[in-house]
């Protein structure tokens, strides 16, 4: 009767875990970012990375020291004969992986990787990273990500036969580079307007707003901009952080504690 008791007490408890994204930029800074991932496995357990440049296995960086489980789905194949890929790091278990491509209109292939997360014994959760197009000098806009968008949510609308999982009712998480900057050549919105609009396209997926309100995750030349961004359903979720101190890539890496 005790243990019973106590595995139900232990069921309903709440459970927190920290998700993330970061855009690693191909590794061309391993040095820098082997320092920003010490950090962020103080911080986070489950974490999206994009622009992974790979021969198909794991980083060869100590970055995935402290996560024993991790999915990577090679994407783009690089001139170097190395591919660009889409890799997963978790804590926890990762029970089943997969991968979908996005429609895209620039050369390169765009896709949401997905996994599931096994938390606990009665505890999981839907895990997705994706990559959308970025303005490639100002050539691709909104419209062109819209499609990013719209094949995504297809893919979350029919989840159960998709993606083995019923994001409708258990909690999913959906991270990544969203590359909202919003201006391009053919249209000229502010990085603001599109990430309203993409907030409201992903819908019932709710925003993880900033904790300070604002904070750009990406850094360049000509500006900066919030391009990545943390979407979240059936759990709820803290306010965004960036980790303002990574020097590892252009884009900064973000998180957020979901609690079940």
């Amino acid at each position: 009767m005790i243990l019973l008791i106590f595995s139900i007490l232990l069921s309903s408890a709440e459970q927190r875990v920290v998700v993330g994204s970061y855009n690693v930029q191909n590794l061309q800074n391993a040095e820098k970012l082997s320092i920003d991932f010490l950090e962020l496995q103080r911080q986070v357990d489950v974490i999206g990375l994009q622009e992974v440049m790979t021969t198909g296995e794991p980083p060869s960086l100590e970055i995935i020291s402290g996560y024993p489980y991790h999915c990577v789905q090679k994407v783009n194949l690089h001139e170097s004969g190395k591919w660009e890929s889409q890799v997963i790091l978790s804590r926890y278990p990762l029970t089943q992986c997969g991968f979908h491509f996005l429609d895209a209109s620039g050369e390169k292939k765009r896709g949401v990787q997905w996994a599931h997360v096994q938390v606990s014994a009665t505890q999981k959760f839907l895990f997705l990273n994706t990559d959308h197009e970025s303005h490639a000098w100002l050539l691709l806009g909104a419209s062109d990500r819209l499609k990013q968008l719209q094949s995504l949510k297809k893919i979350l609308q029919e989840c159960v036969l998709v993606l083995s999982f019923d994001c409708q009712v258990l909690p999913s998480v959906l991270v990544g580079d969203f590359n909202t900057s919003g201006v391009s050549l053919w249209e000229w919105k502010s990085s603001r307007e599109e990430i309203k609009k993409t907030s409201d396209f992903l819908l019932p997926w709710k925003h993880s707003d900033a904790c300070n309100n604002i904070e750009q995750t990406f850094v360049s030349f000509f500006g900066d901009y919030e391009l990545d961004h943390i979407y979240v359903h059936g759990a709820s979720a803290a306010c965004r952080k960036t980790l303002m101190s990574a020097q590892g890539s252009d884009h900064r890496p973000i998180y957020t504690e979901i609690i079940f």
